[in-house]
């Protein structure tokens, strides 16, 4: 799961207008009016695994991705408000929409997991000022981390037919 995660935000880095990406671990919670992150951003984390069982150690996990966006509204957003202005704001939407072409039906190079697909769209209300809206996605994961490995003991034994020596074949 942790090379699905880096490898989710790699991809973000492709996107010019997010300015922060990390693995989420409350940096839009709790911490007031300042936030340690630069905006707008993006938090990764897998919110849900749903393990099954394939045998030998080895699962399929169906896994739900969460991509937390926020950013700060600074520009006024009214009909009156210059138009620049609105058009900055509703910028926001064309860097989820980014963030959707960017990640749906992608899957990283040599990846034990299936392509992303999107499973929701949902704005967080807050009372903070700041826009947070949470993009899922969902793959499939194929964890071989307890697979058991076994190691061949057997000697390393030719199983050619000896023949037998010309001296010790008998004459008719």
């Amino acid at each position: 799961m942790v090379t699905l995660i880096e490898d989710v935000r790699n991809r973000l880095t492709e996107i010019a207008g997010i300015l922060y990406i990390d693995e989420d671990w409350g940096q839009l919670d709790e911490f007031s009016q300042n936030p340690p992150v630069r905006w707008p951003c993006a938090l990764v984390d897998i919110v849900d695994a749903a393990p099954s069982n394939m045998g030998s150690k080895v699962q399929l996990i169906d896994c739900t991705v969460l991509i937390r966006l926020a950013d700060t509204r600074l520009n006024k957003t009214s009909q009156k408000a210059p138009v620049n202005g609105r058009n900055n704001a509703n910028s926001f939407f064309g860097l989820a929409q980014t963030v959707y072409q960017k990640l749906h039906g992608w899957h990283g190079t040599d990846s034990h997991y299936g392509t992303l697909s999107r499973a929701g769209f949902k704005r967080v209300v807050r009372d903070d000022g700041i826009r947070e809206y949470h993009l899922r996605f969902e793959t499939l994961l194929t964890d071989t981390t307890a697979q058991l490995t076994f190691t061949d003991l057997s000697p390393d034994v030719d199983a050619g037919i000896i023949k037998p020596s010309p001296i010790l074949q008998s004459s008719s």
